[in-house]
C-alpha cells in the first residue's frame, strides 16, 4: 500500500500543480490528507519491530520502504508529466 500510495501521490502532484493549476495549499491538503496516511503504516510496523527488539530488521524495513516509495513517487511524477 505504501508504494501504491507514493506512486499515486507522484501522479497527482503533477496533475494538480502542472495540469489543473490547483493552488499549492489545496493540492497539499488533498495529498497529505488523502494519501499521506500511508506513511503511518510504514512507521507503525517499524515501531512494532523496535518494541520486539528487532532493531536491524526495523532499520532495513524502514530504509527499504522509503527507497521504494521514493522511487514509486518519482515514477508517478514521470508518468504524470507524460500524460
Amino acid at each position: 500500500m505504501n508504494i501504491i500510495g507514493s506512486f499515486l501521490m507522484g501522479v497527482l502532484i503533477v496533475l494538480f500543480l502542472e495540469r489543473f493549476m490547483v493552488s499549492t495549499e489545496a493540492g497539499a491538503a488533498v495529498l497529505v490528507g488523502g494519501l499521506g496516511h500511508h506513511l503511518h503504516h510504514l512507521f507503525h510496523r517499524d515501531g512494532s519491530l523496535i518494541e520486539q527488539a528487532y532493531y536491524l530488521r526495523a532499520l532495513v524495513n524502514a530504509l527499504t520502504n522509503m527507497a521504494l516509495c521514493s522511487l514509486a513517487c518519482w515514477v508517478g511524477v514521470m508518468l504524470g508529466r507524460s500524460i
